[in-house]
């Protein structure tokens, strides 16, 4: 069995060097309607927090409850998948299954065909889920879907301007819905993947957008201005929402670089 594994570096085709990231799995149809899994090259992985954007309409949090297994079935959207907890089997149509552990992504492209399913495991897998615009989607992204009721709500860091132009941590909470059918969307004005040197270091700084940031690999430390820390692992997830004021800092570790998912979310917040 198959899983996902280190990052590597070739060259593209004007011979200049790109980053594979093999903790990517794809899952394609081919052009006799199998489903069939990959680790190609992920073009849009860029250096730093400046990251070109990918056109994306919704994120979700999905728990998958210990023991639910799934049959072949299409893909119902170009999706991203991202494991936060747990190890999810995907079973291609084609033949061996893959193991996508902690921080793994799953790009979903398999529209078509006999699809894919996923296997049993023992305890319960949580997934956040990205929904990408269509191709055709280029100028101006779809609305997204309305809410689905949720079974559950995880509670997450978030960092906030305070009144006196510092930062501080408080809470909030996104749903989580309990299965793959009818999962809560929350609109996101788009995505990208990011990262961070092992070691790097960014001053005081206010984030650009608000965003959610998903960390994929590595680690980092980000310190508010009254002092609190709070520590960025490989499937955690942390709302960045000091749009204003001096911001806070951030610390990679040094033992490798941080990969990251960023989810730039709408200026206007409902649920503020």
């Amino acid at each position: 069995m198959a899983s996902a594994g280190a990052v590597t570096t070739r060259s593209n085709r004007s011979g200049q060097p790109e980053t594979d990231m093999s903790s990517y799995t794809y899952l394609y149809t081919d052009a006799d309607g199998e489903t069939r899994i990959d680790n190609p090259h992920i073009g849009f992985v860029d250096r730093g927090i400046g990251a070109t954007p990918i056109p994306a309409v919704s994120v979700s949090l999905v728990r998958i409850p210990g023991g639910a297994s799934a049959g072949l079935q299409v893909t119902p959207f170009r999706q991203l998948g991202v494991v936060l907890d747990g190890v999810v089997e995907i079973l291609p149509s084609d033949g061996e299954p893959v193991l996508a552990s902690l921080g793994t992504t799953i790009l979903a492209e398999d529209l078509t065909g006999r699809g894919h399913g996923y296997g049993a495991r023992s305890t319960d897998r949580l997934l956040l889920l990205v929904r990408l615009a269509d191709a055709q989607d280029t100028d101006v992204l779809p609305t997204a879907p309305a809410a689905a009721s949720s079974d559950e709500t995880l509670r997450l860091p978030r960092i906030v301007a305070t009144a006196d132009g510092g930062s501080s941590f408080d809470e909030f909470e996104l749903p989580v819905s309990s299965g793959l059918d009818g999962a809560h969307e929350i609109p996101i004005a788009c995505a990208a993947f990011a990262r961070l040197p092992a070691g790097a270091f960014a001053d005081w700084h206010p984030s650009a957008r608000r965003r959610l940031v998903v960390t994929l690999e590595g680690a980092a430390d980000l310190v508010t201005t009254d002092g609190s820390v709070r520590h960025a692992i490989p499937g955690s997830v942390m709302m960045l929402d000091d749009v204003t004021g001096k911001g806070h800092q951030t610390f990679v570790h040094a033992q490798a670089e941080r990969f990251m998912l960023l989810l730039t979310l709408p200026d206007e917040d409902p649920g503020r």
